[in-house]
């Protein structure tokens, strides 16, 4: 029987958008496997085993986890990695242990993900020639793919694009029990804008601060407009976001909600008006797709991987990050018309959905044949 080894830097103890990737790829691979044949292992440098227990996603039994334990992990899975026919690399941290098992085993398949900003610049000397090692790589935007092939001179050939997905575990169904305006202090009937990120000054170029200061402008027109800026901050953040909504006298309607639970994301996004986020730091953007899933109009920059979660506009308004007038204009024009922004949830699922990405996986796994 063939066999795959998926092999990761950290899966189940964390919540992260790459951890969110590998789970659902990682159920992807193990419903392929039982589909069609093959033997799927995994494998993880930081987890401990027992963060698989329980998890939906995939087979516990075939998990091992080295709980940070990296030369145990690096030596036991160069020498576990020759006995199969794939080995998925999921970052390219883990590029040495591919290497490794392509010079010991040449006929094995050793597939690399990319993500987005960590391929995105000129690897190093080493990094570089190991990447040469891989049969595939596997880029989860357009985006991603040229720069990986700009900077890194990585043929053409191989790289291919699998866009990532909705979880199939998320829910989907419209929430409107918690009112998110009394939650947060929001007048009845603002028109609420939402961005939802993680609060850093790394994360800046996520384009909050463009997005607030947008903000004047957008009020002379319509007061009622409010800013919900969702996500875990750290404190230095926090005071910047809230000195720059001063220094634009729109510290009233800028909203710092905190970290947000799992089971309130579906109120926020049925509840907002639009989604927001210019950023030009996104390999694809999960949260872009799952705005549209809930009925969201969605505005997201144009220099990035957002073009893919937004099908180059089909989905969604694409600004350039940088300038705040587009921005403004953007927000304008689709929070005068929300409905003509909006898509229907299976036009979403069809494009993005876990079966769309399955198919186009096992597509990927053929071609390597």
């Amino acid at each position: 029987m063939p066999k795959m080894l998926f092999c990761t830097l950290r899966t189940f103890s964390q919540t992260g958008g790459i951890e969110k990737v590998s789970r659902v790829l990682s159920k992807a691979l193990y419903e392929i496997g039982v589909e069609h044949h093959f033997e799927v292992d995994m494998v993880s440098m930081y987890d401990n085993t027992s963060d698989a227990n329980d998890n939906p996603y995939f087979l516990a039994q075939q998990f091992i986890g080295f709980h940070e334990k990296k030369i145990r992990f690096v030596a036991s899975t160069i020498l576990k990695g020759r006995a199969y026919n794939w080995v998925l690399l999921s970052h390219v941290n883990l590029l040495p242990v591919g290497w490794a098992i392509k010079k010991l085993h040449p006929s094995s398949k050793v597939i690399l993900l990319t993500h987005g900003i960590e391929v995105w610049d000129r690897l190093s000397t080493m990094k570089r020639m190991m990447l040469k090692s891989c049969d595939q790589v596997w880029s989860v935007s357009e985006f991603t793919k040229a720069r990986l092939i700009s900077e890194n001179n990585v043929p053409a050939f191989k790289v291919k694009v699998l866009n990532n997905c909705i979880d199939p575990f998320l829910n989907i169904k419209p929430d409107t029990g918690t009112s998110i305006r009394k939650l947060y202090g929001l007048p009845e009937h603002s028109k609420v804008l939402l961005t939802l990120t993680r609060l850093s000054a790394s994360e800046r170029r996520k384009g909050y601060l463009n997005v607030i200061q947008s903000l004047p402008a957008l009020l002379q027109a319509n007061p009622d407009i409010y800013y919900l800026i969702a996500g875990k901050f750290d404190e230095a953040e926090k005071e910047v976001i809230q000195s720059y909504a001063r220094k634009y006298d729109v510290y009233n309607h800028v909203k710092l909600t905190g970290f947000v639970e799992d089971s309130l994301l579906p109120s926020l996004f049925t509840q907002a008006d639009v989604y927001v986020m210019p950023s030009k730091k996104e390999g694809f953007g999960i949260v872009f797709i799952e705005a549209l899933l809930y009925g969201l109009p969605v505005i997201g920059g144009n220099a990035d991987g957002t073009s893919d979660a937004l099908k180059q506009g089909e989905l969604g308004v694409l600004v350039n990050p940088d300038d705040v007038n587009a921005i403004q204009k953007a927000i304008e024009i689709v929070i005068s018309n929300v409905k003509a922004y909006t898509h229907p949830q299976e036009k979403v699922i069809d494009i993005f959905g876990f079966n769309t990405y399955k198919k186009k996986l096992f597509n990927l796994i053929s071609s390597l044949n």
